[in-house]
């Protein structure tokens, strides 16, 4: 039975005690916080489970952790992350948490001014799937990318530049970096019976850098 818990008008919170009789016992909690210019929550569980720890190289400590954020630095910046993390591979399904094979977690700063767009993020990634090396499994660090979007119109049309950098970086395997550059610019006809014509062009670039490749 979860308790709920208030903390004044703009946080809360609920504790749940899990009890079983072959499986330890799990605590489970989640906060919520309204701040002035943004807000976050965040689930959890902490316990212990003597019947995982049996075996090897396992702890009888188990655990997993959820949460999501968005603040906003000024009218342009904000930043945000968003947590999905455990401590084994079963834990969620084993008390019937989840049933989510692949976790997400996540870090960002966003500027957005006019029609433009910066951000810069991070992103890893934890596998729950059996199979699954998780040495294998890239970390994104880091993720840049650009849009600009000029307010005057180019030749009567309107004209876009997205760019962006990607690392992919691995325990095990292939580690890649790659940069794009994408130009776009689309204008419209319009005849004298109504007819729309529309014309766009797009010319795209890529660089790769790619390190410990296996080619087969």
């Amino acid at each position: 039975v979860p308790y709920y818990i208030s903390m004044g008008p703009s946080r809360d919170g609920t504790v749940e005690p899990y009890v079983t009789t072959r499986a330890g016992f799990v605590a489970l909690g989640e906060f919520r916080q309204r701040l002035e210019r943004g807000g976050f929550w965040l689930q959890g569980s902490l316990g212990t489970d003597p019947y995982f720890a049996r075996g090897p190289g396992n702890s009888d400590i188990v655990g997993h952790i959820f949460g999501s954020g968005r603040f906003s630095l000024n009218n342009n910046w904000r930043i945000g992350f968003d947590t999905e993390l455990t401590s084994n591979d079963t834990y969620l399904y084993r008390y019937d948490i989840s049933y989510i094979d692949r976790l997400t977690s996540d870090l960002f700063i966003e500027h957005v001014e006019g029609r433009n767009r910066f951000s810069a993020s991070t992103y890893y990634f934890q596998s729950l799937r059996e199979g699954d090396a998780q040495g294998t499994i890239p970390l994104i660090l880091p993720l840049i990318e650009y849009t600009y979007i000029p307010e005057q119109k180019f030749y009567g049309g309107r004209a876009r530049i997205d760019s962006n950098l990607l690392l992919l970086n691995r325990d095990i395997g292939t580690d890649v970096a790659r940069g794009s550059v994408t130009a776009d610019w689309m204008r419209q006809f319009i005849s004298a019976n109504g007819q729309i014509v529309s014309v766009d062009l797009l010319v795209r670039g890529d660089l790769y850098h790619v390190n410990d490749a296996k080619f087969s």
